[in-house]
């Protein structure tokens, strides 16, 4: 990314998330990445919300499920924080309940301002 181009957002909904879990179970970043065997700075970019490189960072679905594990959080807690690391997932949903085929679902995406990495 150029110096003369902003950054994008870091995904703060999903720092509160995490940060709010952390306080509400009393377990520290640091013993958070221990229980869930990941690297200390792994869950610090997740909190940050930027990578080593500057960009926007986003957690892995593994990671995020050891997450949820370790923090022993209920199915609705869960969600919240799957589609707080993965925003545009509800859309797929809708798409999925909606019989939508992969170019409506793209159309659909592009529409609330998701980007795509192929088309069909």
């Amino acid at each position: 990314m150029g110096k003369n181009q902003p950054k994008q957002s870091p995904n703060t909904k999903l720092s509160l998330l995490l940060q709010r879990h952390l306080k509400d179970k009393g377990i520290s970043s640091s013993k958070l990445a221990t229980e869930c065997s990941l690297e200390p700075s792994t869950i610090s970019r997740i909190i940050n919300g930027y990578g080593n490189n500057g960009n926007p960072y986003t957690p892995t679905m593994e990671t995020i499920m050891l997450i949820t594990r370790v923090l022993e959080l209920n199915e609705e807690e869960s969600t919240e924080l799957f589609f707080a690391a993965f925003p545009h997932f509800p859309l797929w949903i809708t798409a999925i309940h909606n019989n939508l085929n992969l170019y409506q679902t793209y159309e659909l995406m592009e529409k609330n301002g998701y980007s795509t990495l192929t088309k069909p």
